[in-house]
């Protein structure tokens, strides 16, 4: 009797862990759908791309810092969003200005945009926070080593 109430207790723990991961993908999945219904259309630029510590097949999730303009709200946020896996995503960089949909505290990224298109209220705010971009990084990181460019 005690040996099979061990083993439940044992087994337990691993219902406890598996029902919360399945609850946290769950309530994230939720959020981004009602942010893709509900969010309001605004624009962004990434100010930092690091990894989340999550690996696939040996590959890196990347995560963006962005600095958004909310026009509703008329002030400029920071915020994080995961941006996909290392190998993928090649359109985003340090700098590169984004279609962002905002709802509630969390935001979607759409797409990359040009400046050029951008409203003239969200460039100002944006050129305001944002770092100055360089056409030339000064480090590289490669299978999680960074690397500095010597001056």
């Amino acid at each position: 009797m005690k040996k099979i109430r061990n083993i439940m207790l044992f087994i337990s723990i691993f219902w406890i862990v598996g029902i919360y991961l399945i609850k946290t993908g769950l309530q994230e999945v939720r959020t981004n759908k009602a942010t893709d219904n509900f969010g309001e259309e605004c624009f962004g630029i990434i100010t930092d791309i690091y990894e989340t510590g999550t690996y696939v097949n040996s590959v890196p999730e990347l995560k963006a810092e962005l600095k958004a303009y909310i026009p509703s709200l008329g002030k400029t946020i920071s915020i994080a969003e995961k941006i996909g896996l290392a190998d993928k995503v090649t359109e985003y960089d340090i700098g590169t200005y984004v279609l962002l949909k905002y709802y509630n505290g969390d935001v979607n990224i759409v797409y990359s945009v040009d400046e050029m298109i951008l409203p003239a209220d969200a460039k100002i705010e944006l050129s305001q926070v944002a770092p100055q971009q360089t056409s030339i990084q000064d480090t590289i990181i490669i299978d999680g080593v960074e690397y500095v460019r010597k001056k």
